[in-house]
Formats: C-alpha cells, sequence, structure tokens
C-alpha cells in the first residue's frame, strides 16, 4: 500500500478545508490514504506525490478536484447511517441517563437532534 506523507497529507487537508470547509486531522489521514487509493489506481500514478503533483496542477485543478473531493467525503445521509452510535444509545446510554434522572429528577428526557443534512431525522 502506497502512504501518503505527512506534507501531502497537509496539501491535502488545506485544499480539502478551503473548498469544503471540512477539518481534517491527523487521526483522518489514514482514512484519506485508504480513500484516495482508488484515485491513483484509476489515474495510474505510483505514488501520493505523483498524485499531489497533479491535482495541484491546472489540469488536476480543473479536472480532478471534484473527484478527489468526493472521494475523502461521506455522501450517505441517513439517519441511522451509523448504527453503532445508536446501539450504544440505546444499550449503554439512555439507560444511565434514566437511572440517574430517576434518583434526582423526576422529569421527561429532553433530546435535541441537531438537522444538519437533507432531513431525515
Amino acid at each position: 500500500m502506497v502512504t501518503l506523507s505527512h506534507s501531502d497529507f497537509n496539501r491535502l487537508k488545506e485544499l480539502i478545508y478551503d473548498r469544503c470547509g471540512i477539518r481534517m486531522n491527523e487521526t483522518k489521514k489514514t482514512m484519506i490514504e485508504g480513500r484516495l487509493q482508488k484515485r491513483l489506481k484509476t489515474l495510474g500514478l505510483q505514488s501520493f506525490s505523483h498524485y499531489c503533483e497533479y491535482l495541484f496542477s491546472q489540469q488536476g485543478m480543473e479536472e480532478e478536484t471534484v473527484f478527489m473531493i468526493n472521494e475523502i467525503t461521506t455522501n450517505k445521509t441517513d439517519f441511522f447511517r451509523e448504527a453503532a452510535h445508536f446501539e450504544y444509545l440505546t444499550h449503554y446510554a439512555l439507560p444511565e441517563l434514566m437511572r440517574v434522572e430517576r434518583f434526582t429528577v423526576r422529569r421527561p428526557l429532553a433530546v435535541w437532534s441537531a438537522g444538519c443534512s437533507s432531513g431525515e431525522e
């Protein structure tokens, strides 16, 4: 597997932030590596440095930027997309909240669902 250098990662994360407003910290480096492997293969490139050289060229900015952004972003907006989060909520968080609330205050549990996409929540 081809690895992404820190300098190329920094260039990519700045571009992603400039174009999309998405902040990518160091914990996302492996995810970006994995998701962009397909682009390297599709373009016949042997390294991320070659990919960045192409991406940051005039031609790459015009032709590749959209493909790169589509690969590194999650384009699924289902409310229950991450089942593990809801399993944690139903098996651990809510029972604990109910246990604590039962002994401290007798009122309905208020929950806020922040709508952040296309309204499934």
